[in-house]
């Protein structure tokens, strides 16, 4: 991501933008891009139930990835912190977008979407493939791919399990 454009600076957006649908899955995603990028690229984790002017600061200061729940996210950008519109943003990420929509996300993420820059990468990623789902992908992607991953046991483990 760093090597995509030049770090971010103060009041500029970030390069990425990763939204999940809870705070606890917002702090495991912020705590394992800090270990794999280092000093490399500044990770600021914005979401509801901690310090408002703290994450308001670390946005204000420039962040290369931003991870974030929407609502935080929406209410941060509404009051000026952050410039979502920015042309610096080509990576969005969706995690657990399945569970966004249960949660009823489906207006706040595709609100995000509209605010970074068009022409971005999005990644969605989800367990299952409901109908809304596919709706927000085509509506939040120009040419999509779905990549499905299925785990199946090997013939060891199945004859483990019927002895």
């Amino acid at each position: 991501v760093a090597a995509a454009q030049d770090r971010s600076g103060p009041e500029e957006g970030p390069i990425a933008l990763v939204l999940c649908p809870t705070r606890e899955l917002s702090e495991q995603i912020y705590r394992e891009l800090r270990k794999f990028a280092g000093s490399r690229v500044d990770v600021v984790a914005v979401f509801g139930g901690s310090g408002k002017w703290e994450m308001s600061k670390a946005l204000r200061d420039g962040g290369d990835v931003c991870v974030a729940t929407p609502g935080r996210l929406i209410e941060l950008a509404s009051e000026k912190t952050s410039d979502l519109l920015t042309s610096r943003c080509v990576y969005l990420a969706v995690d657990e977008a399945d569970r966004m929509l249960n949660l009823g996300f489906h207006d706040q993420v595709r609100s995000l979407a509209q605010a970074v820059r068009p022409r971005r990468q999005t990644f969605m990623c989800s367990a299952t493939m409901r109908r809304d789902f596919e709706t927000l992908a085509a509506a939040s992607m120009r040419s999509s791919a779905t990549l499905r991953v299925v785990v199946r046991e090997s013939a060891s483990s199945a004859a483990d399990e019927r002895a």
